[in-house]
């Protein structure tokens, strides 16, 4: 893949985050800052969708990223986030001195930021999560067939929970689709906490990664 390849691709799923909508070549071209034009920018678009990156739905002319494209985003062309200052705010309102409590605010506090659902499981027996509203507010989840799916799945979540503990470490990190047993249609960021718990975000596979994983990078200071 080229650079140039790689910024459009980073562009058009940056965009696809934000908006939720298909990204056209007219609109890369006009918004991006790529020196080229529009027949350039359709053959490369068609290109990365060759090569599995990009995909058309149905009933538009513009493209989305698949699973392997947000894998290849998230794994290479995303740089590692930090939180960011507007957001720093909520640092300051975690003020329960017991760690379940303080771990709940911090859930309750981001799920917004990130526009996802938390769940935190603190062993095997005791599972908490919030930020339904969060996460069912997303666009995807004006299909009430994948509100019914996402509901019947925190039905039994404490069934799932331990399949992905396995995978997880003190390092924040993106599961992306099929990689997690929460439904391909999601990800998750997530990481352990302690020996046997984990904190975890879910939501559409269009999801806020980098808010995401800022987030979960600051967990050592604000549990600490």
């Amino acid at each position: 893949m080229t650079e140039r390849q790689q910024q459009l691709l980073t562009f058009l799923i940056e965009s696809y985050i934000d908006t939720a909508e298909p990204v056209g070549s007219k609109f890369v071209v006009d918004e991006g800052s790529f020196d080229v034009s529009g027949a350039t920018v359709r053959n490369e678009l068609r290109e990365l969708e060759d090569m599995g990156y990009l995909t058309h739905p149905h009933t538009s002319a513009g493209r989305v990223p698949t699973e392997a494209g947000y894998q290849l985003y998230v794994r290479e062309l995303m740089p590692r986030p930090k939180l960011k200052a507007f957001d720093q705010a909520f640092v300051e309102r975690i003020t329960e001195t017991d760690s379940d409590m303080r771990l709940k605010q911090i859930a309750k506090e981001t799920a917004d930021i990130v526009s996802a659902a938390v769940i935190i499981s603190f062993d095997s027996t005791r599972i908490y999560y919030t930020g339904m509203s969060a996460l069912f507010s997303q666009p995807e989840f004006q299909n009430y067939a994948e509100t019914v799916k996402m509901g019947e799945l925190f039905d039994h979540i404490e069934d799932r929970i331990p399949s992905i503990m396995d995978q997880l470490t003190q390092v924040s990190t993106a599961f992306i689709g099929s990689e997690h047993p929460f439904g391909s249609a999601t990800s998750i960021v997530a990481r352990r906490i302690g020996e046997r718990g984990a904190f975890i975000y879910i939501a559409p596979i269009r999801m806020q990664y980098s808010k995401a994983l800022a987030c979960l990078d600051t967990l050592d200071t604000l549990i600490s």
